[in-house]
């Protein structure tokens, strides 16, 4: 697996209890985490259709990070929210012959991956550097997708 799909919204950014017309709170040691994840794969960020990608880069590019992502998509085309569903042809649009790992920080999202086997990491918010371990452990077979 070499590709990485990264669902922003609550995982690295977060506007938790506020409007979207403020800066989102980034998650810790974000451009750290990514910078392991970037070095070794390719990468996607993803959001529910609600928010549009352009508006997501420019958080991203405030934030520098945008240049670890490769792409930055909505479920637009697929549904008003990311499902596994949405994820698999994202993933099919991006990188057909790959299977990915998703980043996710909900809960939801994450049993509907499992429930149809898409390796997924997930994390929260303020935990979000432990992902890297988890990704790698998942893409060199040493854990269960």
């Amino acid at each position: 697996m070499n590709l990485v799909v990264l669902d922003l919204i609550p995982a690295l950014l977060s506007w938790e209890g506020r409007d979207l017309s403020e800066e989102p709170d980034v998650a810790p040691e974000a451009a750290h985490a990514l910078g392991h994840l970037f070095d070794a794969f390719e990468m996607i960020g993803a959001a529910d259709a609600r928010i549009t990608s352009a508006f997501l880069r420019r958080h991203l590019e405030a934030a520098d990070l945008a240049g670890y992502f490769d792409i930055v998509v909505t479920s637009a085309e697929h549904g008003p929210v990311l499902t596994a569903r949405a994820i698999r042809r994202i993933i099919r649009t991006a990188a057909p012959k790959e299977k990915g790992i998703v980043i996710t920080a909900r809960p939801g999202l994450a049993a509907d991956l499992r429930a149809s086997r898409i390796a997924v990491a997930f994390t929260t918010h303020e935990d979000f550097e432990s992902v890297i371990d988890d990704v790698f452990d998942i893409a060199e077979g040493r854990a269960q997708p």
